[in-house]
């Protein structure tokens, strides 16, 4: 057995557990950050060219068909 004081032992305890907590915080911000996926009808379009249905950002002012690369302005009114 390695043999360790317990001031090393408190230590490395506080070092794992600070580690873990990092790392936790580092994935719920990872997980949060930038505009997360909300699927309603005001995210969808419906591309008139080649039927194509996608998904697109909230707050974005165009959409662009990613199969086609038709553009749509205002594309809430196309959906």
């Amino acid at each position: 057995m390695i043999a360790i004081d317990i001031r090393a032992g408190f230590l490395i305890y506080l070092c794992l557990a600070l580690g873990a907590a990092a790392a936790l915080g580092a994935r719920h911000w990872w997980q949060t950050w930038g505009e997360p996926w909300n699927i309603s009808e005001e995210n969808v379009c419906r591309c008139s060219g080649c039927l194509c249905t996608f998904l697109v950002r909230r707050r974005a002012r165009s959409a662009v068909c990613p199969r086609c690369g038709q553009t749509y302005p205002n594309y809430r009114k196309q959906a």
